[in-house]
C-alpha cells in the first residue's frame, strides 16, 4: 500500500518497512528502514504514553496511556489498517480504571485482554484482568462491552511495565505469559501462566518457573514477543534506573513451563 507522508494530528503513526536488502551481509542490523508518516483521517487519539497498541483482525486497538501531565485516557480507539482511518469506539459497562504501564493482549479475534498497569496519580498498581469484547459478531460493530475477569489459581502480583504474549504453538500454545514487570518492591522475574479456555467467564492462573530462569535478571520496560513456541524478551531495565539490558532471552515452551534456552548480547541497551 502507498501511503503519503504526512503529520497526524494528535498520536502520531510510523510505518516501518524493512526487506531483505536492508539486512547487513555479516547477519547485523539493517543498514536502513524506510518510515513513514502516512496520511489519517477520522477522530485520533491524544498525545500519551504507556497504553497498549493491539491488533485485532484488520484493525489496531489503542487502550488507555497518560500524557506527561498524568492525565489518563479510558477511552479506546480503533485505527483501520487498510484505510488509515481513526475510530472511537462506543464501549458499554463500567471498564478498568485509568492506568498506564498495562498489557494488551487479542483474544481470539474476539476482544482485548487488559492485564495489571498502575495509575501514578492514585499511586496505586493494579493486579486485575479485564476483557473488552463486541457486543455483536461484526469485526467492524463500534459498539462493545467492558468486563472484569474473575480468576482461579495464583495470579501475578501487582505491577506495571510488564510483557503480556500469547504462546502460539507447542504444549502451551493458546496460554497467555505475564512476565516481569515492577511493583511496589521494584523490578520482577515472576512468570505466569493465564489460562484463556474460560474466557469471557474466567482466567486460570498458574506460575512458571524452571531453574534456567536464574540466568535473567529481574526486568521492567522490556519487549517480548511469541514465535512459535519460543518467547523472544529483550532489553528492559534490570536495576533500577541505573543499568538498562542489552541482552535478548530466548525462551522455550517446555511441559508446564518455559526455559531459558539462550541469553545474548547485543549492541543496543534500551528500555520503554
Amino acid at each position: 500500500v502507498n501511503l503519503p507522508m504526512a503529520e497526524a494530528g494528535g498520536m502520531q503513526v510510523f510505518l516501518e518497512d524493512i526487506t531483505d536488502d536492508m539486512v547487513a551481509d555479516d547477519g547485523g542490523p539493517p543498514r536502513s528502514i524506510n518510515a513513514i508518516v502516512p496520511v489519517l483521517s477520522g477522530d485520533p487519539p491524544s498525545a500519551r504514553g504507556g497504553h497498549t497498541a493491539t491488533r485485532i483482525g484488520d484493525a489496531i486497538y489503542i487502550y488507555g496511556g497518560a500524557s506527561r501531565e498524568q492525565t489518563y485516557c479510558d477511552k479506546v480507539f480503533r485505527l483501520h489498517i487498510t484505510s488509515m482511518s481513526w475510530e472511537l469506539l462506543e464501549v458499554e459497562g463500567t471498564g478498568p480504571k485509568t492506568r498506564s504501564g498495562h498489557s494488551g493482549v487479542a483474544w481470539q479475534d474476539k476482544g482485548l485482554v487488559i492485564v495489571g498497569g498502575i495509575n501514578m496519580a492514585l499511586e496505586t498498581f493494579f493486579d486485575d484482568v479485564w476483557l473488552l469484547t463486541r457486543a455483536g459478531h461484526d469485526a467492524h460493530d463500534a459498539h462493545w462491552t467492558w468486563s472484569q475477569v474473575a480468576y482461579h489459581g495464583a495470579k501475578p502480583k501487582a505491577r506495571n511495565s510488564h510483557t503480556a504474549c500469547l504462546i502460539q504453538d507447542g504444549p502451551l500454545a493458546g496460554q497467555m505469559v505475564v512476565m516481569g514487570g515492577s511493583g511496589c518492591e521494584g523490578p520482577m522475574l515472576s512468570m505466569q501462566l493465564g489460562h484463556l479456555r474460560d474466557l469471557p467467564h474466567t482466567i486460570t492462573w498458574s506460575n512458571i518457573s524452571h531453574p534456567s530462569h536464574a540466568l535473567m535478571a529481574p526486568r521492567e520496560m522490556h519487549a517480548a514477543a511469541c514465535i512459535g513456541c519460543h518467547l523472544i524478551v529483550f532489553g528492559g531495565r534490570v536495576t533500577g534506573q541505573e543499568q538498562v539490558s542489552d541482552e535478548v532471552v530466548t525462551l522455550c515452551a517446555s511441559h508446564n513451563t518455559l526455559k531459558v534456552m539462550s541469553v545474548d548480547q547485543t549492541r543496543v541497551r534500551r528500555c520503554g
